[in-house]
């Protein structure tokens, strides 16, 4: 057996780490859920549309400041959660897809309060719920909240393709919402109200 040289055995050790610091760096950095949830109900609205170059947003972080605080005031003394939108804002222009979330389906795919509650902005107005891969056929959206309100529900694909888009009223604290999957894919649920209300219950059945 022929042994590799000292230099030739430097190389290889050289291109080895520099591979595998490539492949570490193909890794998304940590983001909260906090913060995902943030930019995908607060931020994500406006800058979907920047994967399709309709939008540009080329700050730098120090720079993005400004905007994070005029869009989303808490963000303003909050400096890892600055981050983690600014880091969430360069994936989905990367990779026109939303931030990966650390958040399993439930079983039966029915979300409880308090796991609804991991998946608010804090203040019981915005949720963003990972629903899972869901086939085509026709589905039920349940929402159960501790008193009734006019509720933004969006319930999107990630390609940003909507299957429900609208404002419900609901009665006696729910709302019951059938749509149709026509393509099969992860989706994501995205909720609003104008006046915080406690969201107990959330839950997707097939009709």
């Amino acid at each position: 057996m022929q042994l590799q040289s000292f230099p030739a055995r430097f190389l290889t050790i050289v291109l080895a780490s520099a591979l595998a610091g490539a492949g570490a760096a193909a890794e998304p950095p940590s983001v909260s859920t906090r913060a995902i949830v943030v930019f995908n109900t607060v931020c994500a609205r406006c800058h979907e549309g920047e994967c399709s170059g309709r939008l540009s947003f080329d700050e730098s972080f120090a720079r993005s400041r400004g905007h994070m605080a005029r869009h989303y005031p808490p963000a303003e003394q909050q400096e890892p959660l600055r981050r983690g939108l600014f880091t969430a804002l360069a994936y989905m222009k990367d990779h026109c897809a939303y931030y990966p979330m650390p958040s399993k389906v439930p079983p039966g795919r029915t979300w409880n309060r308090d796991q609804l509650e991991s998946l608010s902005t804090g203040d019981d107005s915005a949720w963003f719920v990972p629903a899972g891969r869901l086939a085509p056929g026709r589905y039920q959206l349940q929402l159960d909240l501790a008193a009734d309100r006019l509720v933004t529900v969006q319930l999107t694909n990630e390609r940003f393709e909507t299957a429900i888009e609208n404002c419900y009223d609901s009665h006696a604290g729910q709302l019951r919402i059938p749509f149709t999957i026509d393509d099969a894919g992860n989706y994501y649920v995205r909720l609003y109200v104008r006046r915080p209300v406690t969201l107990t219950r959330l839950a997707i059945r097939p009709e």
